[in-house]
């Protein structure tokens, strides 16, 4: 318990270094499909993001903080041109049930707009580009911080029943992500999110 609470010190101690800004450079780029009672809809462009998967029964807050710090490498010159990048927006984990009882975590940060070309290879083991096709989400804004498993899990379930009460079709329930747009030093109006995916 010791170990954790000081790599989460570090890690805060790090994002406060090295951001001056509480709000993100850059967002991942979206169009507003419609807007209805309780979700909206939104169509992403294709785009790169550097991303870090686990896959376990459970994802402890020591897994979590690995991923991150990993991908934070990656912008602070862990890769093969040793180049820095801006902390971008949002933060996207996926969800997905494998067999077993397994579930793979897969932690991404958005590339940059000036990176979305030609990205830097990461040199860190486990970290990788993942080139994500457009796709087109299904979502919805809360606030607050949202820092247990739970919490996530029960906003997924309150944005399934909207959009099953709306009439929504083609949508795949079977995985999603969650995205979160602040730094830990933002205290108000933060932004949390669930994405579903139409099929």
């Amino acid at each position: 318990m010791k170990g954790t609470h000081v790599t989460w010190v570090l890690l805060l101690v790090q994002l406060a270094t090295s951001q001056a800004k509480v709000e993100a450079e850059e967002s991942a780029p979206y169009q507003v499909i419609k807007t209805e009672e309780g979700f909206e809809e939104r169509l992403y462009p294709p785009t790169k993001w550097v991303c870090y998967d686990d896959v376990d029964q459970v994802y402890t807050s020591k897994s979590q903080t690995k991923a991150f710090l990993s991908l934070f490498r990656y912008i602070t010159g862990a890769n093969d041109q040793g180049v820095s990048m801006a902390m971008t927006a949002p933060v996207t984990m996926l969800r997905q049930e494998l067999k077993d009882s397994m579930t793979r975590y897969q932690m991404c940060f958005y590339l940059p707009k000036a990176r979305q070309g030609t990205p830097p290879s990461p040199t860190d083991e486990g970290v990788y580009i993942e080139e994500r096709p457009a796709i087109t989400v299904l979502t919805r804004t809360i606030g607050g911080f949202i820092t247990r498993e739970t919490q996530w899990e029960n906003e997924a379930s309150a944005l399934q029943e909207v959009l099953q009460a709306a009439g929504e079709n083609n949508i795949d329930f079977s995985f999603y992500y969650r995205a979160g747009y602040d730094s830990p030093m933002k205290f108000e109006n933060r932004r949390n999110e669930i994405w579903f995916l139409k099929k």
